[in-house]
């Protein structure tokens, strides 16, 4: 058993980025063939859209909500601050662009 003053020091899987995490689908990728690791490494991307574990994928509501949000802060902002030039696709164009990419 893992003394306190490691299980400190040893970040658990909760506090590491998601693309540092741990997916059963690469398990075993050490040992796999090329054809193999391209495979799961191909899996693993899809799941970018069709979300991982408990993540939602990136075309579902909430983050498709969450984008409409930042962009409507970044208008917001744009409108505030004339001087700022920041081309951005205006929400429905956004969205459409994230369909066409499945």
């Amino acid at each position: 058993m893992a003394s306190s003053w490691q299980q400190l020091a040893s970040p658990s899987e909760q506090d590491e980025p998601i693309t540092e995490r741990s997916n059963d689908i690469t398990e075993n990728i050490d040992t796999s063939s090329p054809l193999g690791i391209v495979r799961q490494l191909r899996q693993v991307d899809a799941q970018i859209f069709t979300g991982w574990r408990d993540w939602e994928g990136i075309l579902d509501d909430g983050v498709l909500n969450t984008a409409d949000r930042v962009t409507n802060a970044v208008i917001q902002f744009l409108e505030v601050n004339s001087n700022a030039h920041v081309h951005i696709y205006p929400r429905a164009r956004f969205r459409t662009v994230l369909r066409r990419l499945t």
